[in-house]
């Protein structure tokens, strides 16, 4: 076969993709590298607009969030609610999930169309306030993983990704006698590896970045406090002492407050985004395979 002859107007396309994918790529991550920059600069130094580098080094904001305390526990927080309601979550909606995707069980389309109908029709704010006091998980680490335990929308995901799979699969388990439970736990799941990854990253980011169920249920306790409530915390006193800075005080005073919002910023977005590309390879594969089928 004869190649194709390279023109011009080939190279004129691919430069402006490529420039449109670089434009992007700079677009999405200068707003996490401006915010590291400006963490560790010398407050002296800083002027506002575009940053390219460092002004000076200085760690003084990030010294002063751990010296105040209480980091350190909000990170075992964050990363105890990041792994229990995920795994927790992975367990029971992937077997619920097993479950609906038998035909042969009876009730099935009613039973399926129960757990979609909950997915448009909420409760409400306050039943759901109540019934987490009601239930005692208010003041507890639990209130964060249980009520997240069944998640409707990753278990339609992983019905569909089993109801992909060849029927042939489980039936030449069976004929070797697999039970049920047997047949889900080492032939089932490990299949489904790809849509699970996928699931559990967007339980992990939920997860990490939620602070509402943290104001609603666990204000008083300190010692619960995720980095996400802290992250809240710092931006709402940064803005009030922001307030109180610009009218009596020094550029320097407003640029350390600003240092230290950034400081608890990258703190706080920085594990997640070191988890991301761990589950990427499975992303892609997972959403398309569980969505050609309905």
């Amino acid at each position: 076969m004869k190649k194709r002859r390279i023109t011009g107007e080939d190279i004129f396309i691919q430069a402006c993709i490529v420039l449109m994918i670089f434009t992007l790529l700079f677009t999405m991550a200068y707003p996490f590298y401006h915010l590291i920059c400006y963490s560790i600069s010398d407050p002296s130094k800083v002027r506002p607009g575009f940053m390219l580098f460092p002004k000076g080094l200085n760690f003084d904001a990030y010294t002063s969030l751990f010296r105040k305390g209480g980091l350190v526990s909000a990170a075992g927080i964050s990363v105890a609610r990041a792994i229990s309601g995920p795994a927790l979550m992975l367990a029971v909606s992937s077997m619920a999930a097993y479950v609906l995707a038998k035909r042969n069980l009876i009730g099935h389309k009613f039973i399926s169309k129960m757990f979609v109908f909950t997915m448009y029709i909420s409760a409400g704010m306050i039943p759901v306030y109540r019934n987490i006091y009601d239930l005692g998980l208010a003041h507890s680490f639990w209130v964060y993983v249980l009520p997240c335990m069944m998640d409707i929308f990753s278990m339609v995901l992983i019905r569909t990704y089993i109801e992909s799979m060849p029927d042939g699969l489980e039936e030449a388990a069976h004929v070797d006698g697999s039970g049920y439970f047997r047949t889900y736990a080492q032939i089932v799941m490990p299949v489904c590896k790809p849509i699970l990854a996928t699931v559990a990253l967007f339980s992990i980011v939920a997860q990490w970045n939620a602070y509402t169920d943290t104001m609603f249920y666990n204000t008083s306790d300190v010692h619960l406090h995720p980095l996400s409530y802290i992250l809240m915390q710092y931006m709402k006193s940064s803005q009030l002492s922001m307030e109180a800075i610009r009218v009596g005080a020094g550029r320097d005073q407003r640029a350390n407050a600003q240092m230290v919002k950034m400081a608890i910023t990258v703190i706080t977005i920085a594990p997640i985004m070191c988890v991301y590309p761990l589950l990427q390879k499975y992303f892609v594969k997972g959403i398309m395979i569980g969505a050609i089928k309905g």
